[in-house]
Protein backbone atom coordinates (compact mmCIF):
# COMPACT_ATOMS: atom_id res chain seq x y z
CA UNK A 1 0.00 0.00 0.00
CA UNK A 2 1.20 3.54 -0.72
CA UNK A 3 2.99 5.45 2.04
CA UNK A 4 0.19 8.00 2.11
CA UNK A 5 -2.45 5.31 2.47
CA UNK A 6 -0.62 3.82 5.46
CA UNK A 7 -0.35 7.23 7.06
CA UNK A 8 -4.02 7.90 6.42
CA UNK A 9 -5.01 4.60 7.97
CA UNK A 10 -3.03 5.28 11.11
CA UNK A 11 -3.84 9.03 11.03
CA UNK A 12 -0.33 9.55 12.32
CA UNK A 13 1.19 13.01 12.37
CA UNK A 14 4.62 12.94 10.76
CA UNK A 15 6.76 15.92 11.78
CA UNK A 16 8.52 17.81 9.02
CA UNK A 17 10.87 20.34 10.63
CA UNK A 18 13.00 22.99 8.94
CA UNK A 19 16.09 24.13 10.80
CA UNK A 20 15.77 27.50 12.44
CA UNK A 21 17.73 30.52 11.30
CA UNK A 22 16.28 31.09 7.83
CA UNK A 23 15.75 34.73 6.94
CA UNK A 24 12.52 33.42 5.45
CA UNK A 25 11.24 29.90 6.16
CA UNK A 26 10.77 27.39 3.43
CA UNK A 27 7.02 26.78 3.13
CA UNK A 28 3.83 28.76 3.70
CA UNK A 29 5.47 31.81 5.25
CA UNK A 30 5.07 35.53 5.30
CA UNK A 31 6.85 37.71 2.78
CA UNK A 32 8.52 39.88 5.38
CA UNK A 33 11.59 39.09 7.47
CA UNK A 34 11.21 38.50 11.19
CA UNK A 35 12.86 36.17 13.63
CA UNK A 36 10.22 33.44 13.88
CA UNK A 37 10.31 29.98 15.39
CA UNK A 38 8.63 27.56 12.98
CA UNK A 39 7.57 24.00 13.52
CA UNK A 40 5.67 22.17 10.83
CA UNK A 41 3.48 19.13 11.10
CA UNK A 42 2.32 17.17 8.09
CA UNK A 43 -0.73 14.97 8.49
CA UNK A 44 -1.81 12.53 5.85
CA UNK A 45 -5.53 11.89 5.62
CA UNK A 46 -7.38 10.38 2.65
CA UNK A 47 -4.34 10.86 0.46
CA UNK A 48 -4.15 14.67 0.98
CA UNK A 49 -1.57 16.92 2.57
CA UNK A 50 -2.84 18.90 5.54
CA UNK A 51 -0.15 21.20 6.80
CA UNK A 52 -0.45 22.96 10.11
CA UNK A 53 1.86 25.73 11.15
CA UNK A 54 2.69 26.42 14.75
CA UNK A 55 4.41 29.78 15.05
CA UNK A 56 5.81 31.30 18.21
CA UNK A 57 6.37 35.05 17.82
CA UNK A 58 6.53 36.84 21.16
CA UNK A 59 3.99 34.33 22.44
CA UNK A 60 1.43 34.94 19.65
CA UNK A 61 0.23 32.74 16.79
CA UNK A 62 0.50 34.49 13.44
CA UNK A 63 -1.23 32.98 10.41
CA UNK A 64 -0.05 34.69 7.25
CA UNK A 65 -2.73 33.21 5.03
CA UNK A 66 -5.53 34.49 7.27
CA UNK A 67 -3.86 37.90 7.40
CA UNK A 68 -3.90 38.12 3.60
CA UNK A 69 -7.53 37.06 3.33
CA UNK A 70 -8.61 39.35 6.15
CA UNK A 71 -7.12 42.43 4.50
CA UNK A 72 -8.12 41.67 0.94
CA UNK A 73 -11.55 43.31 1.17
CA UNK A 74 -10.04 46.44 2.69
CA UNK A 75 -7.51 46.61 -0.13
CA UNK A 76 -10.25 46.35 -2.75
CA UNK A 77 -12.15 49.23 -1.15
CA UNK A 78 -9.01 51.35 -1.01
CA UNK A 79 -8.08 50.56 -4.62
CA UNK A 80 -11.16 52.28 -6.02
CA UNK A 81 -10.40 55.47 -4.09
CA UNK A 82 -6.74 55.24 -5.10
CA UNK A 83 -7.58 55.09 -8.81
CA UNK A 84 -9.78 58.20 -8.56
CA UNK A 85 -7.16 60.20 -6.67
CA UNK A 86 -4.38 59.19 -9.01
CA UNK A 87 -6.42 60.24 -12.03
CA UNK A 88 -6.76 63.70 -10.49
CA UNK A 89 -3.23 64.07 -9.18
CA UNK A 90 -1.12 62.17 -11.73
CA UNK A 91 -2.89 63.17 -14.92
CA UNK A 92 0.48 64.13 -16.42
CA UNK A 93 1.92 60.60 -16.46
CA UNK A 94 2.13 57.86 -19.07
CA UNK A 95 3.16 54.24 -19.22
CA UNK A 96 6.53 53.24 -20.59
CA UNK A 97 6.54 49.43 -20.54
CA UNK A 98 9.45 48.18 -22.58
CA UNK A 99 10.92 45.78 -20.00
CA UNK A 100 7.74 43.90 -19.01
CA UNK A 101 7.08 40.78 -21.07
CA UNK A 102 3.35 40.65 -20.32
CA UNK A 103 2.24 43.75 -22.24
CA UNK A 104 2.84 45.44 -25.59
CA UNK A 105 4.52 48.86 -25.41
CA UNK A 106 2.17 51.64 -24.31
CA UNK A 107 4.21 54.55 -25.63
CA UNK A 108 3.17 56.06 -28.97
CA UNK A 109 4.87 58.61 -31.26
CA UNK A 110 3.24 61.99 -30.95
CA UNK A 111 1.81 63.62 -34.06
CA UNK A 112 4.32 66.44 -34.63
CA UNK A 113 3.09 69.90 -35.57
CA UNK A 114 5.33 72.86 -36.44
CA UNK A 115 5.72 75.41 -33.65
CA UNK A 116 3.91 73.12 -31.17
CA UNK A 117 6.64 71.12 -29.39
CA UNK A 118 4.73 70.19 -26.19
CA UNK A 119 2.22 67.35 -25.94
CA UNK A 120 -0.46 65.91 -23.67
CA UNK A 121 -2.39 62.71 -24.37
CA UNK A 122 -4.83 60.32 -22.73
CA UNK A 123 -5.50 56.71 -23.82
CA UNK A 124 -7.97 54.08 -22.68
CA UNK A 125 -6.85 50.53 -23.41
CA UNK A 126 -7.87 46.91 -23.05
CA UNK A 127 -5.60 43.91 -23.62
CA UNK A 128 -6.04 40.16 -23.56
CA UNK A 129 -3.84 37.09 -23.91
CA UNK A 130 -4.69 33.39 -23.70
CA UNK A 131 -1.56 31.87 -25.22
CA UNK A 132 2.16 32.54 -25.26
CA UNK A 133 5.00 32.18 -27.72
CA UNK A 134 7.64 29.63 -26.75
CA UNK A 135 10.88 28.76 -28.51
CA UNK A 136 10.69 29.25 -32.29
CA UNK A 137 7.27 30.86 -31.96
CA UNK A 138 5.56 27.68 -30.75
CA UNK A 139 2.27 28.35 -28.97
CA UNK A 140 2.27 27.35 -25.29
CA UNK A 141 0.22 28.16 -22.22
CA UNK A 142 1.09 31.37 -20.38
CA UNK A 143 2.15 29.52 -17.17
CA UNK A 144 4.59 27.43 -19.26
CA UNK A 145 6.70 30.57 -19.79
CA UNK A 146 8.16 29.66 -16.39
CA UNK A 147 8.76 25.99 -17.08
CA UNK A 148 6.88 22.72 -17.48
CA UNK A 149 5.20 20.91 -14.63
CA UNK A 150 5.82 17.24 -13.91
CA UNK A 151 4.04 16.31 -10.69
CA UNK A 152 6.50 13.52 -9.88
CA UNK A 153 9.43 15.94 -10.12
CA UNK A 154 7.54 18.48 -8.03
CA UNK A 155 6.86 15.82 -5.40
CA UNK A 156 10.58 15.00 -5.35
CA UNK A 157 11.20 18.65 -4.40
CA UNK A 158 9.17 18.02 -1.24
CA UNK A 159 11.60 15.22 -0.41
CA UNK A 160 14.58 17.54 -1.00
CA UNK A 161 12.94 20.04 1.34
CA UNK A 162 12.73 17.45 4.11
CA UNK A 163 9.14 16.17 3.72
CA UNK A 164 7.79 12.78 2.70
CA UNK A 165 6.91 12.31 -0.93
CA UNK A 166 3.21 13.28 -1.32
CA UNK A 167 2.65 10.77 -4.14
CA UNK A 168 1.80 7.08 -3.67
CA UNK A 169 4.84 4.82 -4.08
CA UNK A 170 3.78 3.41 -7.45
CA UNK A 171 3.65 6.93 -8.98
CA UNK A 172 6.83 8.40 -7.54
CA UNK A 173 9.12 7.32 -10.40
CA UNK A 174 6.61 7.95 -13.20
CA UNK A 175 6.21 10.89 -15.55
CA UNK A 176 3.11 12.90 -14.61
CA UNK A 177 3.07 15.96 -16.90
CA UNK A 178 0.46 18.70 -16.54
CA UNK A 179 -0.58 21.06 -19.33
CA UNK A 180 -0.89 24.59 -18.00
CA UNK A 181 -3.14 27.19 -19.60
CA UNK A 182 -4.28 30.62 -18.51
CA UNK A 183 -5.27 34.13 -19.47
CA UNK A 184 -4.39 37.72 -18.65
CA UNK A 185 -6.86 40.55 -19.23
CA UNK A 186 -6.10 44.18 -18.47
CA UNK A 187 -7.85 47.54 -18.73
CA UNK A 188 -6.38 50.89 -17.92
CA UNK A 189 -5.85 54.58 -18.45
CA UNK A 190 -2.63 55.87 -19.99
CA UNK A 191 -2.00 59.65 -19.83
CA UNK A 192 1.20 61.31 -21.09
CA UNK A 193 2.81 64.73 -20.94
CA UNK A 194 5.93 66.33 -22.44
CA UNK A 195 6.82 69.98 -21.89
CA UNK A 196 9.43 71.90 -23.84
CA UNK A 197 11.56 74.16 -21.59
CA UNK A 198 13.92 75.59 -24.19
CA UNK A 199 14.41 74.94 -27.88
CA UNK A 200 16.75 72.02 -27.14
CA UNK A 201 15.46 70.77 -23.78
CA UNK A 202 12.21 69.07 -22.72
CA UNK A 203 11.04 67.12 -19.70
CA UNK A 204 8.35 64.49 -19.36
CA UNK A 205 6.66 62.05 -17.04
CA UNK A 206 5.44 58.51 -17.68
CA UNK A 207 3.28 56.20 -15.52
CA UNK A 208 0.28 53.83 -15.57
CA UNK A 209 -3.06 53.08 -13.88
CA UNK A 210 -4.68 49.74 -14.65
CA UNK A 211 -6.45 46.64 -13.39
CA UNK A 212 -5.61 43.06 -14.34
CA UNK A 213 -7.53 39.79 -14.11
CA UNK A 214 -5.45 36.64 -14.50
CA UNK A 215 -5.96 32.91 -14.05
CA UNK A 216 -3.96 29.68 -14.41
CA UNK A 217 -5.56 26.32 -15.20
CA UNK A 218 -4.06 22.84 -14.99
CA UNK A 219 -4.93 19.80 -17.12
CA UNK A 220 -3.42 16.37 -16.58
CA UNK A 221 -1.47 15.35 -19.68
CA UNK A 222 -2.23 11.65 -19.28
CA UNK A 223 -1.67 11.05 -23.00
CA UNK A 224 1.98 12.05 -22.56
CA UNK A 225 2.38 10.13 -19.32
CA UNK A 226 3.88 6.66 -19.12
CA UNK A 227 1.08 5.68 -16.72
CA UNK A 228 -2.20 3.98 -17.60
CA UNK A 229 -4.59 5.92 -15.37
CA UNK A 230 -8.24 5.31 -14.67
CA UNK A 231 -10.62 8.28 -14.36
CA UNK A 232 -10.60 7.85 -10.58
CA UNK A 233 -6.79 7.92 -10.50
CA UNK A 234 -6.71 11.07 -12.59
CA UNK A 235 -9.08 12.70 -10.12
CA UNK A 236 -6.86 11.54 -7.27
CA UNK A 237 -3.78 13.11 -8.88
CA UNK A 238 -5.71 16.35 -9.29
CA UNK A 239 -6.63 16.35 -5.60
CA UNK A 240 -3.02 15.69 -4.63
CA UNK A 241 -1.84 18.52 -6.90
CA UNK A 242 -4.25 20.98 -5.28
CA UNK A 243 -3.21 19.89 -1.81
CA UNK A 244 0.47 20.33 -2.75
CA UNK A 245 -0.33 23.89 -3.86
CA UNK A 246 -2.07 24.59 -0.58
CA UNK A 247 0.85 23.11 1.33
CA UNK A 248 3.27 25.68 -0.08
CA UNK A 249 0.91 28.57 0.66
CA UNK A 250 -0.81 29.21 -2.68
CA UNK A 251 -4.22 30.78 -2.13
CA UNK A 252 -5.88 30.70 -5.55
CA UNK A 253 -5.16 30.12 -9.23
CA UNK A 254 -6.85 33.43 -10.14
CA UNK A 255 -6.04 36.99 -9.12
CA UNK A 256 -7.47 40.49 -9.54
CA UNK A 257 -5.00 43.37 -9.28
CA UNK A 258 -5.37 47.13 -9.63
CA UNK A 259 -3.02 50.04 -9.08
CA UNK A 260 -0.10 51.97 -10.54
CA UNK A 261 2.69 51.08 -12.87
CA UNK A 262 6.23 52.35 -12.48
CA UNK A 263 6.86 56.09 -12.80
CA UNK A 264 9.18 57.21 -15.61
CA UNK A 265 10.69 60.70 -15.44
CA UNK A 266 13.01 61.88 -18.20
CA UNK A 267 14.87 64.75 -19.79
CA UNK A 268 15.17 65.06 -23.56
CA UNK A 269 17.75 66.99 -25.56
CA UNK A 270 17.03 67.53 -29.24
CA UNK A 271 16.68 69.88 -32.19
CA UNK A 272 14.68 70.44 -35.37
CA UNK A 273 16.11 71.15 -38.83
CA UNK A 274 14.04 72.47 -41.73
CA UNK A 275 14.74 71.57 -45.37
CA UNK A 276 17.94 69.65 -44.76
CA UNK A 277 19.31 66.57 -46.57
CA UNK A 278 16.41 66.68 -49.03
CA UNK A 279 13.92 66.41 -46.16
CA UNK A 280 11.17 68.88 -45.37
CA UNK A 281 11.82 68.48 -41.65
CA UNK A 282 14.11 66.49 -39.38
CA UNK A 283 13.61 66.15 -35.63
CA UNK A 284 16.02 64.13 -33.48
CA UNK A 285 16.87 63.85 -29.83
CA UNK A 286 18.18 61.75 -26.98
CA UNK A 287 16.37 61.01 -23.75
CA UNK A 288 17.71 60.07 -20.31
CA UNK A 289 15.18 58.53 -17.95
CA UNK A 290 14.78 57.19 -14.43
CA UNK A 291 12.35 54.35 -13.63
CA UNK A 292 10.86 54.72 -10.15
CA UNK A 293 9.30 51.46 -8.89
CA UNK A 294 5.76 52.48 -7.94
CA UNK A 295 4.21 49.48 -9.71
CA UNK A 296 2.91 46.36 -8.00
CA UNK A 297 5.07 43.26 -7.97
CA UNK A 298 3.82 39.72 -8.41
CA UNK A 299 2.19 38.13 -5.35
CA UNK A 300 3.99 35.09 -3.98
CA UNK A 301 0.77 33.41 -2.83
CA UNK A 302 -1.05 33.92 -6.16
CA UNK A 303 0.78 32.15 -9.01
CA UNK A 304 -1.09 33.98 -11.80
CA UNK A 305 -0.31 37.49 -10.51
CA UNK A 306 1.96 39.66 -12.66
CA UNK A 307 4.13 42.72 -12.01
CA UNK A 308 2.92 46.18 -13.08
CA UNK A 309 6.48 47.25 -13.78
CA UNK A 310 9.95 46.09 -12.80
CA UNK A 311 9.07 44.17 -9.59
CA UNK A 312 10.11 46.99 -7.22
CA UNK A 313 13.47 47.54 -8.93
CA UNK A 314 14.78 50.99 -9.87
CA UNK A 315 16.12 51.50 -13.35
CA UNK A 316 17.63 53.92 -15.85
CA UNK A 317 17.49 54.14 -19.63
CA UNK A 318 18.74 56.08 -22.61
CA UNK A 319 16.67 56.46 -25.76
CA UNK A 320 17.34 58.03 -29.12
CA UNK A 321 14.56 59.16 -31.44
CA UNK A 322 14.45 60.62 -34.94
CA UNK A 323 11.67 61.57 -37.33
CA UNK A 324 12.09 62.53 -41.01
CA UNK A 325 9.38 64.23 -43.05
CA UNK A 326 10.35 62.88 -46.45
CA UNK A 327 7.50 64.71 -48.22
CA UNK A 328 4.56 66.72 -47.01
CA UNK A 329 2.70 64.73 -44.31
CA UNK A 330 4.75 61.58 -44.98
CA UNK A 331 6.95 60.84 -41.96
CA UNK A 332 9.47 58.10 -41.25
CA UNK A 333 10.78 57.70 -37.71
CA UNK A 334 12.57 55.32 -35.36
CA UNK A 335 13.31 54.79 -31.65
CA UNK A 336 16.26 52.97 -30.11
CA UNK A 337 16.29 52.40 -26.37
CA UNK A 338 18.40 50.56 -23.79
CA UNK A 339 17.24 50.19 -20.18
CA UNK A 340 18.68 48.55 -17.08
CA UNK A 341 17.08 47.77 -13.74
CA UNK A 342 19.32 47.79 -10.67
CA UNK A 343 19.98 44.67 -8.63
CA UNK A 344 17.93 44.23 -5.47
CA UNK A 345 17.58 41.74 -2.62
CA UNK A 346 13.96 40.87 -1.94
CA UNK A 347 11.77 37.97 -0.91
CA UNK A 348 11.00 35.59 -3.78
CA UNK A 349 9.56 32.15 -4.38
CA UNK A 350 12.32 29.81 -5.58
CA UNK A 351 12.21 26.22 -6.89
CA UNK A 352 13.94 23.41 -5.06
CA UNK A 353 13.99 21.02 -8.01
CA UNK A 354 12.54 21.17 -11.51
CA UNK A 355 9.17 22.78 -10.66
CA UNK A 356 8.20 26.15 -12.21
CA UNK A 357 9.18 29.16 -10.16
CA UNK A 358 5.61 30.08 -9.17
CA UNK A 359 5.31 26.59 -7.59
CA UNK A 360 8.65 26.81 -5.80
CA UNK A 361 8.76 25.44 -2.27
CA UNK A 362 11.23 27.99 -0.89
CA UNK A 363 10.23 31.55 -0.08
CA UNK A 364 13.32 33.49 0.89
CA UNK A 365 15.66 36.35 0.16
CA UNK A 366 17.27 36.41 -3.29
CA UNK A 367 19.54 38.84 -5.09
CA UNK A 368 18.14 39.57 -8.56
CA UNK A 369 20.14 41.53 -11.14
CA UNK A 370 17.88 42.06 -14.20
CA UNK A 371 19.36 41.91 -17.66
CA UNK A 372 19.52 44.78 -20.14
CA UNK A 373 16.42 45.45 -22.27
CA UNK A 374 16.89 46.71 -25.84
CA UNK A 375 14.04 48.17 -27.90
CA UNK A 376 14.04 49.15 -31.58
CA UNK A 377 10.89 50.63 -33.11
CA UNK A 378 10.65 52.14 -36.63
CA UNK A 379 7.39 53.61 -37.90
CA UNK A 380 5.86 55.25 -40.98
CA UNK A 381 2.92 57.64 -40.87
CA UNK A 382 0.81 59.40 -43.49
CA UNK A 383 -1.13 62.42 -42.32
CA UNK A 384 -4.01 64.29 -43.95
CA UNK A 385 -5.00 61.43 -46.24
CA UNK A 386 -8.43 63.01 -46.34
CA UNK A 387 -9.19 66.25 -44.45
CA UNK A 388 -7.21 65.42 -41.31
CA UNK A 389 -7.43 61.62 -41.43
CA UNK A 390 -4.10 59.85 -41.01
CA UNK A 391 -2.61 56.40 -40.48
CA UNK A 392 0.56 54.94 -38.98
CA UNK A 393 2.19 51.53 -38.97
CA UNK A 394 4.85 50.79 -36.34
CA UNK A 395 7.07 47.79 -35.70
CA UNK A 396 8.52 47.15 -32.22
CA UNK A 397 11.23 44.66 -31.32
CA UNK A 398 12.06 44.18 -27.63
CA UNK A 399 14.84 41.96 -26.29
CA UNK A 400 15.50 41.25 -22.61
CA UNK A 401 18.75 39.56 -21.61
CA UNK A 402 19.14 36.95 -18.86
CA UNK A 403 18.54 37.97 -15.25
CA UNK A 404 21.12 36.92 -12.69
CA UNK A 405 19.76 35.19 -9.57
CA UNK A 406 21.55 34.36 -6.32
CA UNK A 407 20.07 32.72 -3.24
CA UNK A 408 20.68 35.29 -0.45
CA UNK A 409 19.34 33.31 2.51
CA UNK A 410 21.69 33.00 5.44
CA UNK A 411 20.88 29.33 5.95
CA UNK A 412 20.63 27.23 2.79
CA UNK A 413 19.95 23.79 4.26
CA UNK A 414 16.92 23.53 2.00
CA UNK A 415 18.51 23.85 -1.47
CA UNK A 416 17.30 25.93 -4.41
CA UNK A 417 17.71 25.36 -8.13
CA UNK A 418 17.81 28.67 -10.02
CA UNK A 419 19.22 27.45 -13.36
CA UNK A 420 15.83 27.29 -15.08
CA UNK A 421 14.74 30.58 -13.53
CA UNK A 422 17.77 32.26 -15.10
CA UNK A 423 17.39 30.50 -18.45
CA UNK A 424 13.71 31.40 -18.80
CA UNK A 425 14.24 35.05 -17.85
CA UNK A 426 15.43 35.89 -21.38
CA UNK A 427 12.69 36.88 -23.82
CA UNK A 428 12.06 38.61 -27.15
CA UNK A 429 8.80 40.26 -28.24
CA UNK A 430 7.63 41.70 -31.57
CA UNK A 431 4.54 43.79 -32.27
CA UNK A 432 2.99 45.52 -35.25
CA UNK A 433 0.94 48.55 -34.21
CA UNK A 434 -1.73 49.81 -36.60
CA UNK A 435 -3.00 53.31 -35.83
CA UNK A 436 -5.59 55.55 -37.45
CA UNK A 437 -6.03 59.13 -36.24
CA UNK A 438 -7.98 62.25 -37.07
CA UNK A 439 -6.47 65.71 -36.59
CA UNK A 440 -9.28 68.24 -36.06
CA UNK A 441 -6.91 71.16 -36.59
CA UNK A 442 -5.13 69.92 -39.71
CA UNK A 443 -7.27 71.69 -42.31
CA UNK A 444 -7.84 74.88 -40.32
CA UNK A 445 -6.18 78.06 -41.55
CA UNK A 446 -5.35 79.07 -37.98
CA UNK A 447 -4.89 76.13 -35.67
CA UNK A 448 -6.21 76.36 -32.12
CA UNK A 449 -6.20 73.91 -29.24
CA UNK A 450 -7.64 71.18 -31.48
CA UNK A 451 -7.47 67.51 -30.49
CA UNK A 452 -6.13 64.52 -32.37
CA UNK A 453 -8.20 61.36 -31.83
CA UNK A 454 -6.48 58.01 -32.39
CA UNK A 455 -7.34 54.31 -32.40
CA UNK A 456 -4.50 51.76 -32.18
CA UNK A 457 -4.25 47.97 -32.31
CA UNK A 458 -1.11 46.13 -31.12
CA UNK A 459 -0.77 42.78 -32.87
CA UNK A 460 1.85 40.24 -31.63
CA UNK A 461 4.12 38.87 -34.35
CA UNK A 462 6.70 36.16 -34.98
CA UNK A 463 8.92 37.74 -37.61
CA UNK A 464 12.50 37.52 -36.30
CA UNK A 465 12.98 35.94 -32.90
CA UNK A 466 9.85 36.13 -30.72
CA UNK A 467 10.04 33.76 -27.74
CA UNK A 468 8.86 33.35 -24.15
CA UNK A 469 6.26 36.15 -24.12
CA UNK A 470 2.45 36.12 -23.91
CA UNK A 471 0.54 36.52 -27.15
CA UNK A 472 -1.10 39.78 -26.10
CA UNK A 473 -3.45 41.86 -28.24
CA UNK A 474 -4.19 45.42 -27.14
CA UNK A 475 -6.71 47.99 -28.35
CA UNK A 476 -6.42 51.63 -27.28
CA UNK A 477 -8.52 54.73 -27.91
CA UNK A 478 -6.88 58.06 -27.19
CA UNK A 479 -6.89 61.80 -27.54
CA UNK A 480 -3.84 64.02 -28.01
CA UNK A 481 -3.18 67.77 -27.78
CA UNK A 482 -0.11 69.72 -28.83
CA UNK A 483 0.79 73.28 -27.90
Amino acid sequence: MAEWSKAAASKAAIPCRWDRGFESPSLLQSSFNRELDYAWQVSFFNGLILMKKETNWHGAIYDYTNRVQGKQMARMRRSNLTVILLLLVWCHTYASFFDNRFFPPFERPYVTVDQRPSHWALDLFASTSKKAFGVNGKEIGIPELFGELDQAQWAQSFVLAGCPNPLPTEWQMAEIPWTMEGYIQAQGIVPSYQQQITRHFSVGFYGLIMQVQSRYEFFLGFQQSNLMLTPAERLQLGEIRRSMSQAIGLCSDSKHQSGLGDLDIYARFGDIWQYMAKMRRIEAGIRFGLLIPFGQRNKLDYPSSIPFGGNHQWGVYVMGDAEFEIKEDWKLGAWLRASKRFERIETWRMPVGQEPQFLGLVIGRALVDPGVTIMFSPYFSMENLREGLGARVQYTLMYHDYDEWCDARQDKIVPTNLKEVIRLSQWTAEYITLTVFYDFGKVKVERGFDPIVRLAWDVPQVLIATRDVPKTHKISLGIEFNF
